[in-house]
């Protein structure tokens, strides 16, 4: 599958795998959500958010502004996690969604930015 060209400077990049010892097996409705904040809060809506398949795990992410939701600048610092949620609905959780732990903040450019699903939330 080709990955489209950057729309713009790279903001953050990195890689999402599963913890060691976890396996991929989830249903047809799962979705891996790749989840950007411009604070450590889980408030309102996320700065930015890319839907992928969990079946392509371990994989790896390119985030640049053309990924902010509402428009506007990359913030100077932000947080990111990703959740394999397993109904592919973003607003509901469920105690079998598989997570990463929220880290950061990053500065624009950051690289490297490695998250472990299955790993403490």
């Amino acid at each position: 599958v080709a990955i489209p060209a950057p729309a713009g400077p790279l903001r953050l990049s990195g890689s999402i795998a599963l913890a060691e010892g976890l396996t991929a097996q989830f249903g047809p409705k799962a979705t891996l959500f790749l989840i950007v904040r411009p604070t450590q809060v889980a408030a309102g809506p996320p700065l930015a958010a890319r839907r992928m398949d969990p079946g392509a795990l371990p994989l790896e992410f390119q985030l640049t502004d053309g990924d902010i939701m509402m428009g506007g600048a990359w913030p100077e610092q932000v947080w990111i996690s990703a959740r394999v949620d397993v109904d592919g609905v973003p607003t509901t959780k469920s105690d079998d969604d598989v997570v990463t732990a929220l880290l950061g903040p990053f500065a624009p450019g950051a690289e490297g930015v490695a998250l472990t699903l299955g790993g403490t939330p």
